[in-house]
């Protein structure tokens, strides 16, 4: 579109007056200070932590809670009468499959000491003594060649009870 000649004038009147515009600049925004970038920084560090840290504490507390039914079945079936060694082998074969669920013991283990090795450090609460008196029993059942007793019934019921019973006293502690 071509301007009118009355708009050619008007401007040139302007021009010839000494036309200036006057422009009004917007206030120019304050840079984001570099410290805000680190606090937001930070906290989001914090909050990835937090987040990795409550559900490592939750597959830990399954893993105790889902052990602890082991044993205590495997008690329970013990002082039912049910067969020692088949019973303490069902326990043995559990637990296996448990550790291999969460990936502490691979699924062509050979040896019992992998076996010990993955539930010290599957269940690294639990005392000594009491890892200990758990891998007596399962090698009794697994490489005695005697026939298991009530006596073995009594130290196999012991050891699975002192695990179960370890197991609570670490749930029980309160989070921090």
């Amino acid at each position: 579109p071509r301007l009118s000649a009355q708009s050619i004038q008007a401007f040139e009147t302007l021009r010839s007056e000494g036309f200036a515009p006057q422009y009004e600049f917007a206030e120019e925004q304050a840079d984001t200070p570099w410290w805000s970038y680190l606090v937001v920084l930070i906290l989001t560090a914090l909050v990835a932590g937090g987040v990795v840290m409550y559900r490592r504490k939750k597959v830990a507390d399954d893993l105790l809670k889902d052990a602890a039914e082991v044993f205590a079945y495997t008690a329970e079936l013990l002082a039912a009468g049910d067969a020692v060694r088949e019973a303490i082998f069902t326990c043995y074969q559990d637990l296996c499959g448990l550790l291999q669920q969460r990936g502490f013991l691979r699924r062509d283990f050979e040896t019992v000491r992998e076996f010990e090795f993955a539930i010290r450090q599957a269940l690294q609460g639990v005392s000594e003594d009491a890892l200990t008196a758990l891998d007596n029993t399962f090698e009794m059942a697994r490489y005695s060649r005697e026939e298991m007793g009530a006596q073995h019934q009594e130290v196999a019921v012991q050891a699975l009870t002192r695990m179960s019973g370890e197991i609570a006293q670490i749930q029980a502690i309160p989070n921090r």
